[in-house]
């Protein structure tokens, strides 16, 4: 046989292509974090999968003098996965000049390692490790997310291969089932981790990304989860913690609102608190607070309304302008038993938002000696958390007098409250911060003995919506609707806008703390001459704004009100309208055609409520009313055309008949407006001890904003709470301890349940007629 030869150049080219795909599939490659991006040398094909583990550390903030001085709290090194606890001192608007937007423009981690296909790619969050298909085809660069590189250290390792390679699957925690055996521990203790607006998604994810080690190892890995729980409406924090703090719904507390407005007064009570001490000196009143009672203020003379406490030199706006030393007063006078009357010397407390006492005893040094003494008054606004984690640690854990320690971290609320994209954002930093803080707490009770008998019990009081895609839009109602459309004066907490030369008394005010709602109170039937009473829903469909203007049916008007820069995308401002008819019935406001009336009949634990949908309602002047029924599958709340309420209610049948609090809690819990129709009837209901209030307090209007809107009127960006939809009123809510069992538990369930299973925890008797919420039961192996 004559054998063939041929060039050795077309040899190569024939094989070629199965050299190619012989190429190594994988490489380490060393990334340089002083370099934006590194190449590879790796091509990957579109479609390909991609695995990517990095090793290493890189040092990418240098220290500061000043950082060490004031005690700063950002990570200097950080690993591949990057850090949520950058340096304060960063610009906010610096997280939108890094490759993937973080800090204050969230949410990705500051500093982490990225990656990009092709030398224009977008950049793709990488970590620690990354497994996905290529998007596109072209070169794999990585790099870090930082916007200024030049000044890092150290490198990251990563392996590189075009294959898939899945990380096992961890396993999920398994759904529990409340038995009827076990007990809790004799002589058990309870820690109470309260993180004001600490949204549960949120939590979750970032717990799963490894950036909450102390809440996975403590709530997570051995704990319960109770995933439904719900608070009260509206979904705002004062709100809450009469809630939280009594066992009972705001109908028992008369807390309804974070400013307490009152119409025999015209003034909100309670507004500031007064319990730093003296020399902390807050700027000058200005006018515009004057008719709150403020004018002598900063003399320290009298405050015409007793609305701050003397002497006003010893204010300071630490917890949201209201004062909880007041709050808990109110209750106690009005024999109200809250969690510290019922315990006594046994509750011992961080600053609280309902406390029997604010500061408590050692509080303040042992804020001075945490974060120092200079600049205390702007600084420890800042690090509410860590003070209050440290007083517990120094002052609270070990003491044997505790039976239950509540501890709050109120710094990804407030946090959220300044920062457009919220716990998608800035607030970030100051949930890995109290991770952080809840290790202290943790290595505590370890060194005192108490891990083995202490429950830990993690809550919220509300959620947050916005922050996921971008800010929420503002609709500032007082200044837009009422001052500028309608011609009326405004005042609202801090700020007022008056036509010159009209009567100071005649005003609408607006009670839009917690921004996802506003609470209107106007004088009846006629702004210009009508009595400081409560409007019935006739009188507001023909409110008379002057004598020589036709009346406005105040309704429809705000229904339809939008912002003059509003571009007309998505929905808008206003979601919902609700008005008291009477002490048992609410009406429900949409639009014409999607209305609904509350019922709540009969009393205490016989009460029942039934859901009314109607269409273009009326009422008289002799107060009857009249409307048709509602057109099929619409009802202002969408229960008809949701499946999560027709697989669990069955439907508009389930809405013909009344149902107890319980069976509106289990068909709603999984819709967009979760236990709407029992909160919102109990938000206008008085009942003893708080039943001479309702004349005074009770709002002649209440109005949701929609999901992407805010009521603020302040002008600022953050995220809102107070609105009555998913996000906003679910709560974060996980119990661990002993003969707890790891698990999630799907039985919903609300905050004011969270007491009475405190009570039960310890052991401690409580007449359950004294509380609206059960204990969550069953629990304990």
């Amino acid at each position: 046989m004559k054998l063939r030869h041929y060039p050795g150049w077309l040899v190569l080219c024939a094989l070629a292509p199965a050299l190619a795909a012989a190429e190594p599939r994988s490489r380490e490659v060393a990334v340089d974090p002083r370099t934006a991006w590194t190449d590879t040398g790796l091509d990957v094909p579109a479609g390909s999968p991609l695995h990517l583990e990095a090793s290493g550390t890189c040092c990418v903030v240098r220290p500061r003098l000043t950082d060490w001085l004031a005690g700063s709290s950002g990570e200097r090194c950080v690993g591949p996965a990057g850090t949520y606890v950058w340096p304060r001192w960063y610009a906010a608007s610096r997280g939108r000049r890094f490759p993937l937007p973080t800090m204050a423009e969230g949410p990705f981690p500051a500093f982490g390692l990225i990656g990009k296909l092709g030398a224009d790619g977008a950049p793709f969050s990488v970590g620690a490790r990354h497994d996905g298909i290529a998007p596109r085809g072209g070169r794999l660069w990585l790099g870090l997310n930082d916007d200024e590189p030049g000044d890092n250290r150290g490198r990251f390792r990563v392996t590189i291969e075009l294959a898939a390679r899945p990380p096992p699957a961890a396993p999920e925690p398994p759904v529990f089932e409340p038995g009827d055996s076990g007990a809790p521990v004799r002589g058990a203790r309870v820690l109470l981790l309260y993180v004001d607006g600490l949204r549960p998604d949120v939590l979750q994810e970032m717990a799963r990304a490894g950036f909450l080690p102390n809440v996975t190892r403590a709530f997570l890995d051995r704990g319960l989860w109770v995933a439904n729980v719900f608070t009260v409406f509206p979904s705002n924090t004062l709100i809450a913690n009469g809630s939280l703090f009594t066992g009972r719904w705001s109908d028992r507390t008369g807390i309804k609102s974070q400013n307490q407005f009152e119409r025999s007064t015209l003034k909100p009570k309670g507004q500031l608190s007064a319990w730093l001490p003296d020399g902390f000196i807050p700027p000058p009143v200005s006018s515009h607070l004057r008719w709150l009672g403020f004018a002598g203020a900063a003399s320290g003379g009298e405050t015409g309304g007793g609305i701050i406490p003397r002497p006003a030199t010893r204010v300071l706006n630490l917890l949201d302008k209201y004062a909880p030393e007041n709050t808990h007063a109110f209750l106690v006078r009005r024999g109200v038993p809250t969690l510290g009357s019922r315990l006594g010397k046994a509750f011992l407390f961080t600053t609280l938002p309902i406390a029997p006492l604010n500061p408590p005893p050692q509080w303040f040094r042992r804020a001075v000696n945490t974060i120092g003494p200079f600049g205390v008054s702007t600084r420890l606004p800042r690090r509410l958390d860590e003070v209050n984690a440290q007083y517990a640690v120094e002052e609270l854990i070990g003491d044997p007098d505790a039976r239950v320690i509540a501890v709050w971290l109120p710094m990804v609320d407030k946090t959220g409250h300044t920062s457009a994209r919220g716990q998608f954002g800035a607030a970030r930093r100051e949930l890995a911060l109290a991770d952080r803080w809840l290790g202290l707490i943790l290595a505590r009770l370890r060194q005192v003995g108490w891990e083995r008998s202490t429950y830990l019990v993690l809550v919220s009081d509300h959620g947050h919506l916005g922050g996921e895609h971008g800010a929420n839009a503002a609709c500032n109602l007082p200044r837009d609707w009422a001052h500028r459309r309608l011609g009326l004066n405004v005042r609202v907490v801090g700020q007022e806008w008056l036509h010159p030369g009209e009567d100071p008394s005649r005003f609408v005010f607006f009670d839009n703390q917690g921004a996802g709602q506003a609470k209107l109170f106007l004088p009846r039937r006629s702004y210009a001459s009508g009595p400081w009473r409560r409007n019935r829903l006739a009188d507001l469909t023909h409110y008379e704004l002057r004598p020589t203007q036709p009346a406005v049916n105040l309704l429809e008007s705000l229904a339809a009100f939008h912002p003059p820069e509003w571009d007309g995308r998505g929905p808008k401002p206003v979601d919902l309208i609700l008005v008291k008819l009477d002490e048992r019935r609410v009406f429900l406001y949409r639009d014409e055609d999607r209305q609904a009336i509350l019922h709540r009949e009969g009393d205490g634990p016989q009460e029942r409520y039934r859901y009314e949908p109607v269409r273009a309602l009326v009422q008289s002047d002799g107060g009857e009313l009249r409307y048709e029924p509602a057109a099929p599958g619409l009802d202002p709340l969408g229960y008809l055309q949701d499946a999560a309420f027709r697989k669990s209610a069955g439907g508009a049948g389930w809405l013909a008949t009344t149902h107890t609090a319980r069976e509106w809690l289990h068909a709603t819990s999984q819709t967009r407006y979760p236990d709407a129709v029992v909160a919102m009837s109990k938000f206008f209901a008085w009942q003893h001890p708080v039943t001479d209030l309702a004349d005074v307090r009770d709002p002649d209007l209440l109005v949701t904003a929609s999901d992407g809107w805010s009521f603020r009127s302040d002008d600022g960006e953050g995220t809102d709470h107070g609105y009555p939809l998913e996000r906003s009123m679910r709560i974060t809510c996980a119990v661990s301890g002993p003969n707890i069992p790891r698990g999630t538990l799907l039985e919903p369930h609300r905050v004011i349940d969270v007491l009475p299973t405190i009570l039960h925890m310890i052991g401690w008797p409580y007449d359950p007629a004294d509380v609206d919420g059960e204990p969550i039961g069953g629990i304990y192996e």
